[in-house]
């Protein structure tokens, strides 16, 4: 009788079917911490040990993406006027002209007081901080919305 090595030359399995069923691992779902999950095969006690039940299962919510605006005040606004001018951000003439989009500011926000004449350019404003700048004589100029047009109204189809 032949050894089992040279019957078996030339066959890609050596007599034990597919590869997998004699790979010397098992049937391996994954590695490490994979399969341990809320709807895994086992939940294994080491992971219980280590982690505790807050390692199983889904928790929380995620809201959706929300628009991040960088809001300055304008009592910070008053502060830092020195600092904006040498900056190149903002410029004195008779009033004080700041551009906060150069700054990285989206909206101006009505908090504490100012006591100059300023032009401000933002893309948006409280009412509460646009009533102190033109208090004092200044403006604050904010980018328009554009109107959307409507298209005319579709007539009904006629029922048949």
């Amino acid at each position: 009788m032949r050894k089992k090595t040279k019957k078996m030359r030339g066959r890609k399995t050596f007599g034990y079917g597919s590869r997998k069923k004699h790979r010397s691992k098992g049937s391996v779902g994954g590695k490490g911490m994979a399969g341990t999950g809320k709807r895994g095969d086992a939940k294994k006690s080491l992971i219980l040990n280590l982690y505790g039940s807050s390692y199983f299962g889904k928790r929380g919510f995620r809201p959706p993406t929300q628009s991040i605006e960088k809001e300055i005040n304008i009592d910070y606004l008053q502060e830092h006027v020195e600092r904006f001018i040498l900056q190149g951000i903002a410029k004195r003439d008779k009033e004080i002209h700041v551009d906060l989009g150069k700054a990285g500011y989206t909206k101006l926000l009505g908090r504490g007081r100012i006591h100059e004449a300023f032009i401000i350019k933002v893309a948006a404003c409280t009412q509460q901080a646009r009533e102190k700048v033109e208090q004092h004589g200044g403006k604050v100029l904010t980018r328009e919305k554009r109107e959307v047009k409507q298209s005319a109204p579709v007539p009904a189809k006629p029922k048949k």
